[in-house]
């Protein structure tokens, strides 16, 4: 028996007009996040990923399949597993380049910089922006960042692997008309800090 695909759902996004442009850019990234989860190839590269700096708040070991576990459970801190990722997205206009995003440890919302939005849509580049959307919700689900500054967390390297797979596939009319130009580079992701 084939696995329920993992809902990923916009409870509720702040600070943006819903018929604006910025709405419907920050729509379809949910929709491609959707999309990479649902792919074979998302579990089998989170299999083969190191993680060599996990950090979760619920746990002292943090395995691959701890982190294949929460994601498909779609187990935020305090939650019941769901299959669904629930997200919570607050466009701040207080969060300035180079920092992306922030999410409080224990809380339940998403702080994204408008100023990555709005670079988002001007190189149309759903993948960054679910990338991102992807990290911050690791954040949800109690993986934090060492201080040293280290990029090679659970947060960082799922991230990454969200964007390799949707670089990777072709995503057809049903996901929103998923653009895959204009890709933001690598630099540009690891900037993101809490």
């Amino acid at each position: 028996m084939a696995d329920r695909p993992i809902k990923v759902s916009l409870n509720r996004l702040v600070n943006v007009p819903e018929t604006s442009e910025e709405a419907k850019f920050i729509h379809k990234a949910v929709g491609a996040l959707r999309h990479a989860i649902n792919q074979p190839d998302f579990f089998g590269k989170l299999a083969t990923a190191d993680f060599p700096a996990s950090r979760h708040l619920e746990s002292k070991i943090t395995t691959k399949e701890r982190i294949r576990e929460i994601i498909k459970n779609g187990l935020e801190l305090g939650a019941l597993p769901d299959q669904e990722i629930d997200l919570t997205i607050i466009i701040d206009d207080t969060i300035r380049n180079p920092v992306i995003g922030k999410t409080a440890l224990y809380g339940d919302t998403i702080r994204t910089g408008r100023w990555f939005i709005a670079q988002c849509i001007s190189r149309s580049d759903v993948i960054s922006l679910a990338a991102h959307f992807m990290h911050e919700w690791l954040h949800l689900a109690g993986f934090y960042h060492k201080k040293s500054g280290i990029q090679k967390d659970v947060a960082y390297i799922v991230g990454n692997i969200v964007r390799d797979v949707l670089m990777g596939h072709q995503v057809d009319e049903a996901d929103d008309d998923f653009l895959t130009e204009g890709v933001v580079d690598q630099e540009e992701l690891d900037k993101e800090a809490d």
